[in-house]
């Protein structure tokens, strides 16, 4: 055991940076356990360098009570309404050492309808903090802001379940990442008209992939396909797939990575999987990241397992 968290610790030591290194964890269906992930995917990492987690799941925020917090003094929407003006104060010291937390909104009705300039200002916000790892716990759906969030990490990790809900969900959220996106790019270039043309035979594209609508884009416009591609590309994503009870439910991330790469052109890779088993729900009930309630248990070997497949040479961007 000591020996593997030397290793890991001598992977995070040589991917240092001196800028913030933000992870997002995201999917397209409620109850699938992001919230879980988050803070035991922090507990993880705060044993090497300075976390802190942001609770983007806003309007139904809960990483204040997965982390073991009574109560908090300011929530993100003290930063949207100006009471707050540097991001920084909202950090929270949590009762594990080197763990922070930035508590989502619990007071606002149309907090979670954010316009596209409260999530620029968010973003900003976010890189400003002083610490070496932020992980961003998103809301489930498929809203504007919460792809944006997503796709603004330079790693963006989907969690699902091997039940046909969440599957379809996670390829929903993917179909919606992949079009705001190509919004996104349409924008930067001035391509408007093209975007235009575009939404106006949305009906022809059903029936093509993402991909081979891009191939298409590129065919008439090569600047504006070769944007797409790149903008694409950059992205780094990730699979984690939760609450498995089979071992060939395994073959769901599997496919869900592969679908990624080959119908939205986008890498993508499988980084493991987390078994059904009680002591997360023991550990719930106790207010504590499974990590702390129950160590050794198999699902925090594997959370440990994943953490360091995110953290290691074969991920395509560095976590640390």
């Amino acid at each position: 055991m000591s020996e593997s968290i030397e290793a890991t610790a001598n992977m995070i030591n040589n991917n240092s940076t001196n800028t913030p290194t933000i992870i997002a964890v995201g999917g397209g269906k409620g109850g699938i356990g992001k919230s879980f992930f988050t803070s035991n995917l922090a507990i993880y990492l705060s044993r090497f360098k300075k976390v802190t987690v942001v609770d983007l799941d806003l309007g139904s925020s809960n990483q204040h009570t997965c982390l073991g917090l009574q109560s908090v003094r300011t929530t993100i929407s003290d930063f949207l309404s100006d009471k707050i003006v540097h991001f920084q104060e909202l950090e929270e010291p949590t009762r594990y050492i080197n763990l922070k937390l930035v508590s989502g909104c619990f007071d606002s009705l149309n907090i979670t309808q954010l316009t596209d300039a409260d999530v620029q200002k968010l973003i900003a916000g976010i890189k400003t903090l002083n610490s070496d790892i932020v992980i961003l716990d998103l809301g489930a759906g498929t809203a504007a802001a919460t792809v944006d969030f997503f796709t603004s990490a330079d790693n963006s990790i989907l969690v699902a379940s091997a039940e046909p809900t969440s599957i379809e969900n996670a390829y929903r959220f993917l179909k919606v990442l992949f079009y705001r996106k190509l919004q996104h790019v349409f924008l930067a270039q001035n391509a408007q008209e093209e975007l235009a043309r575009l939404l106006a035979h949305r009906d022809q594209f059903q029936e093509k992939s993402p991909n081979q609508i891009v191939k298409d884009i590129y065919q008439r416009n090569h600047v504006l396909g070769r944007a797409i591609m790149n903008d694409l590309q950059s992205l780094d994503l990730s699979v984690v797939l939760n609450q498995i009870r089979m071992s060939h439910d395994e073959q769901v991330g599997h496919g869900i990575a592969s679908v990624c790469n080959k119908f939205f052109g986008v890498w993508c890779k499988y980084l493991g999987a987390i078994s059904y088993d009680d002591a997360v729900w023991q550990s719930l009930r106790k207010s504590q990241p499974v990590m702390i309630a129950n160590p050794q248990s198999s699902v925090s070997q594997q959370i440990s397992k994943i953490a360091k497949n995110l953290v290691g040479s074969t991920a395509k961007t560095a976590v640390l």
